[in-house]
């Protein structure tokens, strides 16, 4: 259902609201190559987290709602037998906080101390900093310091996790860009342009750093170049492509161009399989029903949303975490569910 509220009753271009007050987009299975669905009229699948914002549940229902945690960097961790990822994933790690690491040479604890420093010279005067020398992180702490709110070690550790997580951001496109192949000079651009990098940082990256930064990722990960490779090779001498799961495909557009679609696919292609198993799982167990407005309301990636009563909520949690979960080549593949009222709240 779309709540418009608190939107000043304004429905965004393009989502269309039916009588009943919900969105009806038309679903299709056989469009996307990787056997992922896709839907227009309205493409809700596209929509951002303030319009998800507006897509609540009946009084008596609830939503619940998981995506895949890193499915295709662990997909590709177990198909691509990448060591560096694999040991990440057994300690529990951050994927990308890692690939931040070894990528931009940005450590957490070094920008700790580096704000530590910095902050000294701030509060006790050491020496006169100019404006565009204090990182704004700490120009947003320093005020809650000095006034008591936090002490110095927080507002410091606050604010390099806050500039931790703008360049986590890079790293993880980064990391994505070129494991779906794309060049050195792609992958600056997508950084570049791409909305969800701060814009200060978009504004101000090299393409220098961006070379680096792909450079270091062939050096840390080289089975992904090695495998994608392979993929091509394989496609040359058997006329097909297979995913992890034994399916097969066999036609590509530009044919041996399609490089990078060839080393892409049996990844996708293989998320799209676990979360379409899934989605046939829940609903043998829950089906649809119209009248109470329960089932699985929609699928976006490797995401899987449902509307049911509220005292089912726990159950259907379980459901669907379970319905997610596989173990790959030694490679946990698992999602975590969440339960609230929007769409937004259970992203």
């Amino acid at each position: 259902m779309v709540n418009l509220v608190d939107y000043d009753d304004e429905i965004p271009d393009g989502l269309s609201i039916g009588p009943d007050g919900r969105s009806h987009p038309t679903w299709n299975a056989h469009v996307v190559p990787t056997s992922r669905l896709s839907c227009y009229r309205p493409g809700v699948q596209q929509q951002p987290e303030v319009v998800r914002e507006m897509f609540t549940c009946e009084e008596d229902n609830i939503l619940v709602g998981a995506d895949g945690e890193q499915m295709e960097v662990r997909l590709l961790a177990a198909v691509a037998n990448v060591s560096k990822y694999r040991e990440v994933f057994a300690k529990g790690g951050d994927i990308h906080a890692y690939t931040t690491e070894k990528l931009l040479g940005i450590r957490l604890d070094d920008v700790i101390e580096q704000y530590d420093r910095v902050f000294a010279d701030i509060v006790y005067g050491k020496r006169r900093l100019l404006a565009h020398e204090v990182p704004k992180e700490l120009k947003a702490t320093w005020e809650k310091v000095l006034s008591g709110k936090i002490d110095q070690a927080q507002g410091v550790r606050d604010a390099a996790k806050a500039y931790f997580k703008r360049m986590r951001q890079i790293g993880k496109i980064c990391c994505h860009s070129k494991s779906y192949g794309a060049l050195d000079e792609r992958t600056y651009s997508i950084v570049r342009w791409n909305p969800r990098v701060d814009a200060e940082i978009r504004n101000n990256i090299s393409r220098r750093f961006i070379d680096t930064a792909c450079a270091n990722w062939r050096t840390e990960f080289h089975e992904i170049p090695t495998y994608q490779e392979a993929c091509f090779q394989f496609w040359q001498q058997h006329g097909y492509v297979e995913t992890p799961f034994h399916h097969r495909k066999r036609f590509f557009a530009n044919g041996h161009k399609d490089r990078n679609a060839m080393a892409n696919h049996p990844i996708q292609s293989a998320a799209a399989e676990i979360v379409n198993e899934a989605m046939i799982e829940l609903y043998r167990l829950f089906g649809f029903d119209h009248v109470a407005k329960t089932g699985i309301v929609i699928q976006n990636h490797d995401a899987i949303y449902l509307e049911v009563r509220k005292s089912d909520a726990e159950r259907v949690a379980k459901a669907l975490e379970k319905s997610m979960h596989r173990t790959f080549n030694g490679i946990e593949i698992f999602a975590k569910a969440k339960i609230g009222k929007s769409w937004a709240e259970v992203s």
